[in-house]
């Protein structure tokens, strides 16, 4: 469990396939975003009239281009893969709590959807943040110089 942890956010661990499974796991979110901003700004997320399914394929297109490029810049999906982690550790946490606190019978508008919602991009962003901080503690910095191999 310990090497499939590290596997997911330290690039230099792992061949192709952890480098793939870091470029998925971390572009999956963003993917995401791209197919929810792309149904909003279309009218498809809605299902309106105005709905042009002719953007699929280049929504499609987008969200493969953000998987590909996080295959070749590795640090960049070790840093997206974790902010997944994070989000996917945050989305049980609160899904649970919001599930316990349903309540039959009220016409009010949920809340709940906007706070799971919120919650997860908030939780995201503090993942991505998290990561980079911890690139930046465990990272060499550059003198511009090249130094021993060892």
């Amino acid at each position: 469990m310990r090497h499939l942890a590290r596997a997911l956010i330290d690039e230099r661990v792992g061949g192709n396939g952890s480098r793939a499974a870091r470029a998925v796991i971390g572009g999956l979110p963003i993917a995401l975003a791209i197919g929810w901003v792309a149904g909003e700004v279309t009218g498809c997320g809605r299902f309106a009239a105005t709905c042009d399914a002719s953007t699929g394929p280049l929504v499609v297109v987008a969200q493969l281009a953000v998987i590909g490029l996080l295959f070749v810049l590795p640090t960049i999906a070790a840093i997206a893969s974790m902010a997944t982690v994070v989000l996917l550790v945050t989305a049980v946490l609160v899904a649970l709590a919001l599930s316990a606190g349903r309540t039959e019978g009220s016409t009010a508008p949920d809340p709940r959807p906007l706070a799971l919602g919120g919650s997860l991009v908030l939780a995201w962003f503090v993942g991505l943040g998290a990561a980079i901080w911890r690139r930046r503690g465990t990272l060499p910095a550059s003198t511009g110089r090249a130094g021993p191999v060892s």
